[in-house]
C-alpha cells in the first residue's frame, strides 16, 4: 500500500557505532495508506567520504538496520525499513553533514588544505592528511 514517511526532526549522528560506520538515529511519523500518522523510530548506519573538492563530509549508502513502530506488524515494518533507507539516501544525498571552513581556527584551515580521505574509527575520525 502505500506508505508516507516524515522526519520529525533531523537524525543523529555518532561515530564508530558501529565501528567504520557513522550510527544514523532519528524519529519519524509513518502513515499507511491514507490513515493517521503513528511515531516510528530508526537505526541504521552509513559511510563517510570526504570530498575535497566542496570541503565537505557526507554520509554515503545510509541503511536504516531497524524499525519500531507499536503500530507495524512485523511484515509492514520490513517494508518501512525499505522506506526508512531510501529516505536516508535522499535525505543525506546532497546535503553534507560537515564543512571545513576557509574562516575557521587555524586547524581547520590545515585541514581544508592538507586533508585527502578520511575513515571511521570507535569515537573518532580518522584523516590523511598530505600536501600533494
Amino acid at each position: 500500500g502505500l506508505l508516507a514517511l516524515t522526519l520529525m526532526q533531523p537524525p543523529q549522528l555518532t561515530l564508530g557505532q558501529p565501528a567504520e560506520r557513522v550510527g544514523i538515529a532519528a524519529q519519524m511519523s509513518i502513515a499507511m495508506a491514507g490513515g493517521a500518522p503513528v511515531p516510528l523510530e530508526m537505526s541504521g548506519s552509513a559511510g563517510i567520504r570526504y570530498d575535497d573538492k566542496e570541503k565537505a563530509f557526507y554520509l554515503e549508502q545510509p541503511v536504516a538496520e531497524s524499525v519500531h513502530s507499536p503500530a507495524l506488524s512485523r511484515d509492514a515494518a520490513q517494508i518501512a525499513r525499505g522506506a526508512v533507507t531510501q529516505l536516508m539516501a535522499g535525505y543525506f544525498r546532497n546535503r553534507p553533514i560537515y564543512v571545513l571552513r576557509a574562516d575557521g581556527n587555524v586547524q581547520e584551515q590545515a585541514a581544508r588544505w592538507l586533508l585527502r580521505s578520511v575513515r571511521i574509527e570507535p569515537g573518532r575520525v580518522v584523516a590523511t592528511l598530505s600536501p600533494f
